[in-house]
């Protein structure tokens, strides 16, 4: 995340890349790992290591270069659609590791799909909390999945919404149905052989779309409203306004010249 600041021994690493803003930012993932490594070698300095679940997980896609964020350019989503802030799989599809050596085969690649959501249920299911009275979570415990003891997945539909911009999006393993905010159209792709999201079936395939949708309302329903971000016509303004603001500063910019002291002001 911005701001852009790494150590400089870090930085002199990625030299060879072009664009200053990737070298620090990829100096800065660099330091993560470190410091990673620094909580994990405590973690097995006290002898808690073995019996502690470690998750790393991407909040969302990287930043991807837009004409309003221009500089946002030092990302890389391996050729996902788009990013951070979208609904695209360049958006929402994240790194998501977990480590728990004393119950969780190490080295293995989960495939079926999985959300942050899973986090807190997989804790709360393995401390044994007793949730009576308590609103039930949307996630599931991934240790019986790991861990290989049942077969079948732990979801077979994820939901997003973003109550602020009208946006939605509901996926499978095999199709999603997104809509980026509530003055886009809906958009359904086949993600096994378009993964990268480039071409939008849903003319062709219709009633899947629909069938996707009644899942998503159905879910939704047992939703609650936002009153932090609800007002989509004051955010829209709100947006239309600084995007008007910018275009003129850019304008102001290409006539502007360099501020000169004078000696009258002193």
């Amino acid at each position: 995340h911005t701001p852009l600041q790494a150590p400089k021994r870090l930085v002199d690493k990625y030299t060879h890349i072009s664009n200053p803003r990737r070298q620090v930012y990829l100096a800065m993932i660099d330091s993560l790992d470190e410091n990673i490594g620094r909580i994990l070698d405590s973690l097995e300095n006290v002898g808690k290591r073995e019996n502690t679940i470690v998750w790393f997980i991407g909040d969302n896609g990287g930043v991807f270069p837009t004409e309003r964020f221009p500089t946002s350019d030092y990302g890389d989503n391996g050729g996902l659609r788009t990013g951070k802030g979208t609904f695209y799989e360049g958006g929402i599809k994240v790194p998501f590791i977990g480590s728990w050596p004393a119950k969780w085969p190490a080295g293995v690649r989960y495939d079926p799909m999985v959300i942050s959501l899973d986090v807190a249920a997989t804790a709360i299911g393995e401390a044994e909390v007793d949730m009576s009275g308590f609103p039930s979570l949307e996630g599931t415990n991934l240790t019986p999945y790991l861990q290989a003891t049942v077969e079948a997945e732990p979801h077979h539909f994820l939901y997003w919404r973003d109550v602020g911009q009208g946006g939605l999006a509901i996926r499978t393993a095999l199709a999603k149905l997104i809509k980026q905010n509530d003055e886009s159209p809906y958009e359904f792709y086949l993600l096994p052989g378009d993964p990268f999201e480039k071409n939008n079936t849903i003319d062709e395939f219709r009633e899947w779309a629909i069938h996707l949708a009644e899942r998503w309302n159905t879910w939704n329903q047992g939703n609650i409203g936002s009153a932090v971000v609800q007002d989509t016509v004051y955010q829209r303004q709100t947006f239309q306004y600084w995007e008007e603001r910018a275009t003129i500063n850019r304008e102001k910019a290409k006539t502007a010249t360099p501020y000169q002291i004078d000696e009258s002001d002193f």
